[in-house]
């Protein structure tokens, strides 16, 4: 347990300057706690719909943006895309 609260924390201090907003903190929160053997399946447009209750344009570009600021990496493409944290986060 102080294993992943030490990931957490150091994953947030990394990324202190990332700017980001309310909905994309909730997503990555959500994906740090489920470490260390990460979110079932990655973080999904639907489950980041479920997540933050933001609509499906405003739920892509909050991942499409965590995905430019290199905090999260595709997998998978299509429909079927996911992301997970990227191992340098």
């Amino acid at each position: 347990m102080v294993a992943a609260v030490q990931v957490k924390a150091l994953f947030w201090w990394r990324q202190r300057h990332s700017g980001f907003n309310a909905r994309q903190q909730k997503l990555l929160n959500r994906l740090l706690d489920a470490e260390p053997d990460g979110f079932e399946g990655g973080m999904t447009l639907r489950k980041a719909i479920g997540l933050t209750k933001a609509n499906r344009a405003t739920a892509w570009r909050d991942l499409s943006e965590l995905v430019g600021l290199q905090a999260l990496e595709p997998i998978g493409a299509g429909r079927s895309r996911a992301d997970r944290l990227t191992e340098q986060a």
